[in-house]
């Protein structure tokens, strides 16, 4: 089902179970109208509870004696739980239950105090939502009390929705949450052109820099000012490609993941950290230099945090020029190259990423040349369509590193032409010499959208159908 439209970008689950919801929310919309009609609507005298016990329905004893002994079992339940709360602290404290700053035996305390408190307030509820219905049983809102009865209902779904709700509804202050800060004025100046990402490395000087990073600023801030980064916020599905490409760049090779991905920017400490870096990854090439330097303050930012530049702040934009640009026009490739020797030669430090590219589809291989390489210009950058410029002395093929998908469709002087993929993930084009316009667009295959729109509306047919036929088989059974 996830291939099908729009739930391939579903994230969470629990959405499915939004129909189920939506039947709940139908039923209790029925029983009400049901319970209006038996007890309040219809002409019911009040009745005391002996009284009510002659006189009540087989279903309505029922209900009532079925209610009290489930509520009496509720209660055991909850003195069981209660009784054991020193168990239950005891066992999420080994478990690990724990919040920055604060000892687990302390963390496991609330929680179990917040636990037993729910399942308490849960007998509360189920007490009055017992209450209520033996009003309505023993007629005290018949005759002529309908807005008293809508009034206890109200009050009673409004007050017990508003509980469950308030500590999922945020106030945020929109003005001050993605007010501009010298971070973003930095990283924002030409977004079409490098990328950033948070440095990976596990020092606890980081550890408030990477909260800011993955919670604030690339979740919001990043997309609001077009900054773009190497990082996912979410990736639920994660795909089999980008899953393999990650892995075969990961650890030691961190260097050539931002190398081919046009990570220039790494947010991270200020200096020393460069030369570390410098040292320690880049083999004295020296391609880290800080950039700006900013500290953290006190402010209207998120979480009451400000970012200010500072030149002595302790940390820093850190630059790296060995990113290939986002845009490339290689003479230089080779092509039928399959993935399992791409994502070999990617690795192998002996690859120059800015001098040649790897071409999955079997196209001809370049032709000896003494011709000076060519250049491409971005003109513009939107999310589904990207307009670059090249100007070359010989053919050669164009890189953007960007995921390759085949939804993307590419022209150049306006005429379709083969997507590539380069580099085993990345999207590129082959284009003569001289000077070309190249086009790329995302234009999605809408076949699946057509094939899920008719089963709707086949469905909502057959609904109509099914309807119209009930009534007519009411009908009948009427006259007759």
């Amino acid at each position: 089902i996830y291939h099908l439209p729009l739930f391939s970008s579903i994230r969470n689950p629990i959405k499915w179970t939004h129909g189920y919801q939506l039947s709940m929310i139908f039923l209790f919309a029925y029983g009400l109208q049901a319970l209006w009609r038996l007890y309040v609507t219809s002409p019911t005298k009040v009745l005391s509870f002996d009284a009510w016990k002659t006189k009540a329905s087989l279903l309505e004893r029922r209900w009532v004696w079925g209610c009290a002994a489930f509520f009496g079992i509720s209660v055991l339940g909850w003195l069981l739980y209660a009784g054991s709360s020193a168990d239950l602290v005891k066992h999420l404290a080994s478990d690990g239950v724990a919040m920055q700053g604060e000892p687990p035996e302390g963390v496991a305390r609330e929680v179990a105090r917040h636990s037993r408190n729910e399942v308490l307030l849960y007998l509360v509820v189920l007490a009055l939502s017992m209450g209520v219905m033996w009003l309505f049983f023993s007629g005290r809102f018949s005759g002529g009390k309908q807005s008293m009865a809508a009034a206890v209902l109200g009050l009673f779904v409004a007050a017990d929705l508003s509980r469950a709700n308030i500590p999922w509804i945020q106030h945020y202050d929109y003005q001050a949450r993605y007010a501009a800060n010298p971070l973003t004025d930095f990283l924002s100046k030409q977004p079409s052109k490098s990328r950033v990402t948070v440095a990976p490395f596990g020092m606890p000087q980081l550890n408030i820099i990477r909260q800011l990073y993955n919670g604030e600023w690339m979740q919001q801030q990043f997309p609001y000012y077009n900054i773009p980064s190497i990082n996912v916020v979410q990736e639920p599905r994660a795909l089999p490609e980008n899953v393999i490409f990650r892995e075969a760049l990961a650890g030691t090779n961190i260097l050539r993941l931002w190398e081919l991905t046009s990570t220039r920017y790494i947010v991270a400490l200020a200096d020393p950290f460069p030369d570390m870096l410098n040292q320690q990854l880049d083999g004295g090439r020296n391609r880290f230099k800080q950039g700006m330097g900013f500290a953290l303050t006190n402010g209207t930012g998120p979480n009451g945090i400000a970012v200010v530049k500072s030149d002595t702040g302790p940390y820093a934009v850190v630059e790296f020029s060995g990113a290939l640009p986002r845009a490339n026009f290689y003479t230089s490739w080779t092509p039928g190259t399959s993935d399992e020797n791409v994502l070999k030669r990617v690795a192998d430090p002996g690859f120059n990423p800015a001098a040649e590219t790897l071409v999955a589809e079997s196209i001809a291989a370049p032709a000896a040349s003494n011709a000076p390489p060519g250049k491409v210009e971005m003109v513009s950058y939107s999310p589904k369509r990207i307009e670059l410029r090249t100007d070359s002395a010989s053919p050669g093929i164009v890189m953007l590193t960007d995921k390759h998908d085949p939804n993307w469709k590419v022209t150049v002087d306006g005429q379709s032409a083969d997507l590539l993929r380069c580099n085993f993930l990345f999207r590129g084009v082959q284009t003569p010499a001289g000077q070309h316009s190249v086009i790329f667009e995302f234009k999605p295959d809408l076949k699946p959208t057509w094939i899920t729109s008719s089963a709707v509306l086949l469905a909502v047919v057959l609904s109509i159908v099914v309807w119209v036929q009930s009534r007519r088989d009411t009908g009948a059974l009427l006259a007759a």
